[in-house]
């Protein structure tokens, strides 16, 4: 399995640079509508601005809250492009399964004082799950974000 979380601003006016001058926050990548791609990735269709989590071995969870500390800090103004331009706000969540180069399914039985505890059976993988806190989604609404939740089999 293969995951990872990122926050996303788009506009079809507003280019990346000038959304990370108004935030004062560079992002980790960005995009120009059209621009060609060397990798299999679509052309985009507007200006992106976007922030990811430095660690996608972790669980989602943690990819999340990651990822919602570092835009947290520069959430008012992000509900002001929201809200007084064209820009729209996402927190993507992102899921491969059956993937190569990705984390493997743990199956080892879970042992406590020298007896098995629990086994482990195939398709319950330890990375399954995620959840957003009440603390989350109420800054979610803040920023004017919606989720996109994507799961690739």
């Amino acid at each position: 399995m293969r995951q990872y979380v990122y926050f996303y601003l788009g506009s079809d006016v507003l280019t990346a640079a000038e959304i990370a001058k108004r935030l004062d926050l560079e992002p980790d990548k960005s995009a120009v509508p059209g621009s060609r791609r060397t990798d299999s990735s679509p052309v985009p269709a507007s200006h992106s601005w976007s922030i990811h989590s430095r660690n996608q071995d972790q669980r989602l969870d943690d990819q999340i809250s990651e990822v919602l500390a570092r835009i947290q800090p520069v959430g008012s103004i992000v509900r002001e492009l929201v809200r007084t331009t064209d820009t729209l706000a996402y927190l993507r969540i992102v899921r491969y399964f059956n993937v190569q180069d990705g984390i493997e399914e743990n199956l080892d039985d879970i042992s406590g004082a020298g007896q098995r505890v629990l086994e482990h059976v195939g398709g319950q993988h330890q990375m399954l799950g995620w959840y957003l806190t009440p603390n989350q989604i109420e800054l979610l609404a803040h920023l004017g974000a919606g989720i996109d939740a994507d799961e690739y089999g």
